[in-house]
């Protein structure tokens, strides 16, 4: 007995992504279809835009007038994308840089800051949560708490091996508790000053 035979063509361009999409589940259909039909399957050249020059156009343009996007949508677009290169060509930089510091009277999951706050009891402990972002080896991380009087109250430092997006926290209480007034603790990677923050104790 003969098996019946269909006749399949697919005109198609080769940039669409939805005709890659379509012959998936085509390929899907024949798959099921067993041997109980003979299919011919013939692939046509289809052209999206037939009016595109020889020498080619420039890519966000194009989606512009394809979506009708406007010119404010576009930049939005292309500052995002530009901003999302960024974000990962400086996670994978062997140069470490503190994208923001935090304070506060509570630290929990992850090495985030719970209570942010500028304003501290004797006895608190004032948390600092650093948001690193790199891939160095290694780095030194230290923070140095200074007193009203200019000189240093408490100090505490780390070594970190981050990967990319990091938070390291800083634990700082002297061994006899606060005294009432203002301080400022400041920030260090590698022996650089790269962020500080003020805040006061009270009784």
């Amino acid at each position: 007995m003969n098996k019946p035979v269909v006749d399949v063509q697919i005109w198609s361009d080769v940039m669409c992504p939805w005709c890659a999409v379509g012959y998936a589940q085509y390929a899907k259909a024949l798959a099921q279809l067993g041997d109980d039909v003979a299919v011919e399957t013939r692939f046509m050249p289809f052209e999206l835009n037939p009016d595109l020059p020889p020498e080619g156009k420039d890519q966000q343009k194009h989606l512009a007038e394809v979506y009708q996007r406007s010119p404010e949508e576009t930049a939005a677009i292309d500052s995002a994308r530009a901003a999302a290169d960024d974000s990962a060509a400086q996670a994978n930089s062997k140069e470490l840089k503190v994208s923001s510091v935090m304070i506060g009277r509570q630290i929990g999951a992850n090495d985030l800051i719970t209570q942010p706050t500028f304003q501290f009891a004797p006895t608190d402990t004032v948390f600092l949560s650093v948001a690193t972002v790199g891939s160095p080896d290694s780095a030194a991380l230290s923070a140095v708490v200074i007193g009203q009087n200019g000189k240093v109250v408490d100090s505490t430092s780390q070594t970190i091996k981050p990967k990319g997006h990091a938070t390291a926290a800083f634990r700082n209480a002297p061994d006899k508790g606060w005294k009432p007034g203002t301080y400022r603790v400041t920030l260090y990677a590698d022996g650089d000053s790269v962020d500080a923050k003020t805040f006061a104790v009270q009784k």
